[in-house]
């Protein structure tokens, strides 16, 4: 939290020769969101993500999606992102670069969100405590992050109100 998101650059999936770079995003959020094929949560979790980046995108949200699959780009295939309907950026292969270690991802799904001044607002550690401590879903996490809500004390606010810490 607070920390400068490593800088980063991965393939785009589809787009021989392109490149996805943290840079891309200056002066927006950015939820980068790691993924595997093998996760059946991830992969229900994508079809959510597209349609909250559709939603925040109609309220002028200043937030971009990010999507890397750590699984190689020759085990997807261009009509699964069709079939999925992902209209954002893409990238596979991610255990192959260094992506993995440097934002220390164990196992997907993973989030990382990051503000426009390119630190890291929210953790993976920290979205996880959310959703499961305070019943938080993503879009009111990215939300409030947005709106510059501190989420560390959100969720302080909301164990305490819990009754879990007296």
């Amino acid at each position: 939290m607070g920390e400068s998101v490593p800088e980063f650059e991965v393939e785009s999936f589809g787009n021989v020769g392109k490149t996805i770079r943290q840079t891309d995003f200056d002066k927006k959020f950015l939820l980068i969101y790691f993924w595997g094929l093998d996760s059946e949560f991830s992969m229900i979790e994508l079809e959510s993500l597209e349609q909250l980046r559709g939603k925040l995108a109609a309220n002028s949200a200043k937030v971009d999606f990010v999507g890397i699959c750590l699984d190689d780009k020759n085990e997807i295939d261009a009509e699964f992102l069709k079939y999925r309907k992902l209209d954002w950026q893409a990238s596979s292969g991610g255990r192959e670069g260094n992506v993995v270690e440097q934002f220390g991802v164990r196992s997907p799904p993973y989030y990382c969100l990051v503000n426009p001044e390119g630190e890291i607002v929210v953790s993976n550690e920290l979205f996880h405590k959310l959703f499961q401590t305070a019943n938080m879903q993503l879009e009111a996490v990215i939300s409030q992050a947005i709106d510059g809500k501190d989420m560390q004390k959100a969720l302080g606010a909301a164990i305490k109100k819990a009754g879990k810490v007296k």
